[in-house]
């Protein structure tokens, strides 16, 4: 991943507002102190996508809203997108491709539901594919319902 100045400067007043600074910051993130330095002086122009994921939790209150990245989510990486709805609120939202091309960037219809459906029951093809899919169904309604939704971080919740 490409350090930009937006990065940069998130990580330097993550280590501002931080008492002990980049040391603080590099104990709770995994990284020592030198590599925090580099990172927020411009020295280091790129990081991995694992230290990237490390890293976002803690500097994401600095970035601007509607920031999007990629993180990793059990070893796969997955958009992410900053929304800043207040002071020291910051939320990421995950965009899952599938339910966006299915209902878009809203909560969908009853329309779109059924319209979801039927397409799944028709490309089930036989009862015992149809019968893995509504057993299934429970879990794939939550997942596109979170979608729709801001999801909080690790350790936050709506109310921190």
């Amino acid at each position: 991943m490409t350090i930009t100045e937006e990065v940069r400067e998130a990580i330097r007043r993550t280590c501002r507002d931080e008492r002990g600074g980049a040391l603080k910051l590099a104990r709770k993130a995994g990284f020592t102190q030198a590599q925090i330095n580099r990172y927020h002086s411009g020295k280091t122009r790129t990081m991995t996508e694992e230290c990237w994921t490390r890293l976002f939790p803690h500097v994401m209150h600095h970035l601007p809203d509607g920031f999007t990245c990629k993180i990793l989510v059990d070893g796969k990486p997955e958009t992410r997108i900053v929304r800043q709805p207040g002071a020291d609120k910051a939320v990421w939202q995950q965009i899952n491709q599938e339910y966006h091309r299915l209902f878009g960037s809203s909560l969908p219809t009853r329309d779109k539901i059924e319209e979801f459906l039927v397409e799944k029951i028709r490309s089930c093809g036989n009862d015992m594919a149809l019968l893995y899919f509504l057993l299934d169904f429970e879990r794939i309604m939550a997942d596109a319902a979170a979608q729709a939704l801001p999801v909080f971080p690790p350790g936050r919740d709506r109310n921190s």
